[in-house]
């Protein structure tokens, strides 16, 4: 699993937008931070799809 920094998620309504998309997801406490296995590509297309920002690596 690779962590990854995400912007503009700010509450459960965002959190369920995005695992309605993408299986294997989990976010920190904090939702600053999505934790999946997903291609970091196919990711960051899915999520700017729906308005999501993903940020660098933390791996």
């Amino acid at each position: 699993m690779s962590k990854y920094e995400i912007f503009n998620v700010n509450c459960s309504h965002c959190v369920n937008k995005i695992k309605n998309e993408l299986d294997n997801v989990s976010f920190s406490d904090d939702l600053k931070t999505i934790i999946t296995d997903h291609d970091e590509d196919e990711l960051r297309e899915i999520l700017e799809d729906l308005g999501f920002k993903l940020g660098k690596k933390l791996d």
